[in-house]
């Protein structure tokens, strides 16, 4: 059998880029149609004759070596990238601005990335399907509306589903991630339960032991307004385009123009969206000309252009505060929400392993070339 992989969790993505300890999975399809409730009847056929990860490696439908097949599920390789496309594409945006080894090297990082999140997921919705878990309309509804008013600024479901149309997504895979969703936070909450209790002496315990982390650094809430160089076959012409660019907003920020509003439109960082903000930053987290000249500068005060990175920057600090340490009784919730993550965490590791070992699985994907 093969499966479509079209859209895959960002959650699950998150988990296997950033690590994070919160795993409330969802994927792609809708209710689960015949094919899908025959799948256990076919996963035992296709397991039966599936080859293992060191045999002869089997072709794709267009002949193409570079699926996976994951316990008698197959996933091409045109499936696997176009889950990647987004991310590959995202690479691609800056690529005039790195040595062409480092976006290769980058992109195969990013294709291994999305490799395994397809796995997990896999295994995930085989275990929710062995299991038997279902999954109601009126709980796909819930799931839908909760990632939307989750989302900064909040959506409202109506909006939320014009987002993800607009981006290719039918309402149809949209339910599915939905559904899949709760399946998986229910695989997840009963394999859990009980596993993340933190008692007030673990939390004490490692308040003690990681003194450095309660101490709040001197830090800055602060905002830049960025314009990067465009990818051309002229790098200095196009440098020059920026500078002149950058010259004349600063100019109407002296004048009296809104800096968040200069940041919305003209800014080519992500943070456009917020107006500018990075957020509240510590020293030395920035690079060391963005970071000598934001801590120089004054509450509400505009930075002259300054070049750091990929281009050239406008800094401007909303607030500076000095560095305080924190006593356990303020941070206490805190810790033993951090150290329940941390459990969180590990009993998801240890129980997506426990499924990998058993499972059969043929990985192909090395000897796919073409990114």
């Amino acid at each position: 059998m093969r499966r479509s992989c079209k859209a895959i969790s960002w959650q699950v993505f998150c988990l296997i880029f950033l690590v994070l300890p919160c795993l409330s999975f969802f994927s792609c399809t809708q209710e689960p149609s015949a094919q899908e409730k025959s799948r256990d009847v076919d996963h035992q056929a296709g397991s039966a004759s599936s080859s293992s990860s060191e045999t002869g490696a089997p072709k794709d439908e267009d002949g193409v070596v570079g699926g996976l097949e994951i316990n008698g599920v197959r996933i091409t390789r045109e499936d696997i990238q176009k889950v990647a496309a987004p991310y590959l594409a995202k690479i691609d945006k800056y690529a005039g601005q790195q040595p062409p080894l480092a976006i290769k090297q980058q992109k195969q990082d990013v294709y291994a990335k999305v490799v395994r999140k397809i796995i997990i997921e896999e295994l995930l919705s085989q275990e929710a399907q062995r299991q038997g878990i279902e999954v109601s309309g009126e709980e796909i509804d819930e799931k839908i509306e909760t990632l939307a008013h989750g989302l900064e600024p909040p959506l409202t479901v109506a909006e939320y589903r014009a987002n993800a149309e607009a981006g290719g997504t039918t309402l149809v895979q949209l339910r599915e991630e939905a559904r899949r969703g709760v399946a998986f936070d229910k695989l997840f909450g009963a394999e859990l339960e009980g596993k993340l209790d933190v008692t007030e002496e673990e939390a004490r315990a490692y308040f003690d032991d990681e003194p450095d982390e309660f101490v709040i650094p001197e830090n800055i809430l602060v905002s830049h307004i960025l314009i990067q160089p465009e990818a051309s076959d002229d790098p200095n012409k196009a440098r020059e385009e920026a500078r002149i660019q950058i010259e004349d907003l600063l100019e109407q920020i002296k004048q009296g123009a809104d800096f968040a509003e200069l940041a919305r439109a003209h800014s080519t960082c992500e943070s456009r969206s917020r107006g500018g903000s990075l957020g509240y930053v510590k020293q030395g987290l920035l690079s060391p000309a963005f970071d000598e000249a934001a801590f120089a500068l004054r509450v509400n005060e505009v930075s002259e252009i300054v070049e750091a990175g990929y281009g050239f920057h406008i800094i401007k600090v909303q607030e500076h505060s000095q560095e305080d340490v924190f006593a356990f009784e303020d941070v206490r919730d805190k810790v033993i929400e951090k150290l329940a993550k941390a459990k969180h965490l590990e009993a998801t590791r240890q129980y997506i392993h426990r499924l990998e070992k058993k499972a059969k699985i043929t990985d192909n994907t090395a000897q796919s070339k073409s990114l």
